[in-house]
């Protein structure tokens, strides 16, 4: 109605403050004309959560997920993200999506239900790396969705089942242990439901496992908070008297800013 531009992007529901006020101080720059040292992007990155893999910022900050580590091939200096508020540990976490497939629709044969049913039963039962040795970061894991897609008849077997997993902790040592924890646990669900029935894994008569490791949100701890991301940002809350006490917590959060941490650009 007052002739602003509508912006279509995926996944910025709960980031729209943050986004009107990124043009806002865009604006505020433009009108006092301040000139600062170093070029300063606004950027709006897409597809910070679920699927979307945090999509935006691997693209910005060049992020490979298979190498599990970023380039810059912009020369960042530093990063400030708007959804944050002074977080400086940042949570990593893994997300894997397996698919259990029925090898046909006769409802006597092994079933996609009972053999994803089997690996949340197996996964249930993991004892995280904090739940097993005092001091160990806080490692934690849910069995988020689980669907199934409906039989062709109600007499029929369900055709598949696809569940996903996510394991999350602040270090990339403790967050590849529970991984290699639970990875097996998939197939092991497979398994127990074919030899329930005598069925062999891999044969045209059992039960199939298709596994998607989709998820990679890259874990950081800062060893030392002397930087010039966290300088300025402290300057600014004592500049405008929104800090009494200067205190850095030491606490992590799960943000667009995992990306840029953990490359290694101070954020």
């Amino acid at each position: 109605a007052n002739g602003g531009v509508r912006i279509y992007v995926p996944g910025y529901g709960d980031m729209m403050p943050s986004t009107s006020n990124a043009f806002v101080l865009a604006a505020a720059m433009k009108k006092y004309k301040i000139q600062p040292v170093y070029d300063i992007w606004i950027c709006g990155s897409a597809g910070e959560e679920g699927k979307g893999n945090l999509a935006g910022m691997k693209q910005l900050y060049g992020f490979d997920q298979k190498a599990g580590t970023g380039s810059n091939p912009l020369n960042f200096v530093a990063n400030f993200g708007l959804e944050g508020g002074g977080v400086v540990n940042f949570l990593g976490s893994y997300r894997f999506e397996m698919k259990f497939k029925a090898p046909s629709p006769r409802p006597d044969g092994p079933s996609a239900p009972a053999a994803m049913a089997a690996a949340i039963a197996l996964i249930a039962d993991v004892k995280t790396p904090s739940e097993l040795r005092p001091g160990a970061p806080r490692t934690t894991y849910t069995v988020g969705r689980a669907s199934c897609e409906p039989p062709p008849s109600p007499n029929a077997a369900v055709p598949s089942c696809s569940l996903e997993v996510d394991m999350r902790s602040p270090k990339k040592e403790t967050l590849d242990e529970i991984r290699h924890t639970i990875e097996p646990m998939f197939r092991a669900g497979v398994t127990a439901e074919n030899a329930r029935l005598g069925r062999k894994d891999g044969s045209s008569e059992g039960i199939s496992l298709e596994l998607v490791w989709y998820g990679l949100r890259p874990a950081y701890n800062a060893e030392s908070v002397d930087n010039v991301a966290i300088h300025a940002g402290l300057q600014s809350g004592i500049q405008l008297g929104a800090l009494k006490d200067v205190v850095v917590g030491t606490g992590s959060g799960s943000l667009n800013d995992n990306v840029p941490a953990n490359t290694g650009i101070p954020t």
